[in-house]
């Protein structure tokens, strides 16, 4: 699992590759099967790769061809589940921010419901992370959380892709629900506007690429939407390619709090923090005082403690006089 040049998150994890939807726009896609290599000759590698229902492939192992290369996609743009790479997570000890199958729709019709809950359960194993799930086919959501099968974690976000204002949306107080209005095609008002209030974040995006007929947002659809998000206090993020529609003193770069936290792990807690002496906060090391022991003149000095900022500043008003050395 890398870091991702992707503005929404710090890493980009992709258990499930893949998606039968024909966008015209879609980058993953080409990048897919332009870095695939031969993927319909991989195909036929058995038992490398499974094939365990129409177009749909699973991977236990990495894919490295005979010069020693990896390929991400060996099956090209079909869906295929990477079990290699469940435990990536857990790989990342400081709580970051994680955009799930950014190289394919993880709740695609096609999808089974099996691979979705393995990348639930894989999630849950690593719990100091914010996962941020975004799909074109929300009522996906929907079937799960009717079925009780749809995580309440805090750190689940659930994402709908909409890009006319037919575009479905999933909306629900109860979950980290957001939508990502990317590309901008046309205006929006009606229920996508509406939903806003049960919606923690919207994202808008326009279209990139040279692709003939590109559409260009006009302003009366960014204020619309900008209009509803602010009437419920809804976060805005603007991608960086609306810098060329709206400006850069109009760009809006706006995450829900939990989005812009790094948590560290338990294990680097027990490592790298401590409790204040005094108080009993506890925070990093790095952000307090080492209160330093010297049994005897030329000893090592000895580390027993530490203080947070605000204790050492009460203390030394208490103790030291100004201009004096603060050695105790």
């Amino acid at each position: 699992m890398n870091r991702t040049k992707n503005e929404l998150a710090d890493y980009a994890w992709n258990p499930v590759t893949g998606c039968l939807k024909d966008c015209r726009y879609c980058y993953a896609r080409k990048s897919a099967i332009r870095f695939a290599s031969d993927w319909r000759r991989n195909l036929a590698e058995r038992p490398k790769v499974q094939q365990v229902g129409e177009k749909l492939f699973e991977l236990d192992t990495p894919w490295k061809t005979k010069s020693q290369r990896f390929l991400n996609s060996p099956t090209g743009f079909l869906p295929t589940m990477h079990k290699y790479r469940f435990d990536w997570p857990q790989k990342v000890k400081v709580g970051s921010s994680i955009m799930v199958c950014t190289d394919g729709d993880l709740f695609g019709p096609w999808v089974p419901e099996e691979w979705i809950l393995q990348v639930f359960a894989a999630a849950d194993e690593a719990p100091q992370h914010q996962y941020i799930f975004l799909t074109q086919y929300p009522e996906r959501y929907k079937q799960l959380a009717n079925h009780e099968k749809l995580p309440q974690n805090k750190n689940f976000w659930y994402g709908s892709t909409a890009t006319v204002r037919e575009s479905s949306v999933w909306a629900n107080e109860h979950y980290n629900a957001f939508v990502a209005i990317e590309p901008l095609l046309g205006p929006f008002e009606g229920d996508v506007t509406k939903a806003f209030q049960k919606l923690k974040w919207v994202i808008i995006g326009a279209e990139t690429g040279r692709n003939v007929g590109k559409v260009i947002p006009k302003a009366e659809w960014i204020k619309d939407i900008l209009t509803s998000a602010d009437a419920t206090d809804t976060p805005v993020f603007m991608r960086s390619s609306m810098e060329s529609v709206v400006g850069a003193e109009n760009m809006r770069r706006e995450k829900p709090q939990p989005l812009l936290q790094r948590v560290p792990s338990d294990v680097q807690k027990e490592r790298l923090w401590e409790y204040c002496a005094v108080c009993g906060k506890y925070r990093p090391m790095k952000e307090m005082y080492a209160l330093l022991l010297r049994r005897k003149r030329g000893d090592s000095p000895e580390r027993v403690a530490y203080m947070c900022p605000e204790c050492y500043e009460q203390f030394s008003r208490d103790n030291f006089e100004k201009g004096k050395d603060d050695e105790v």
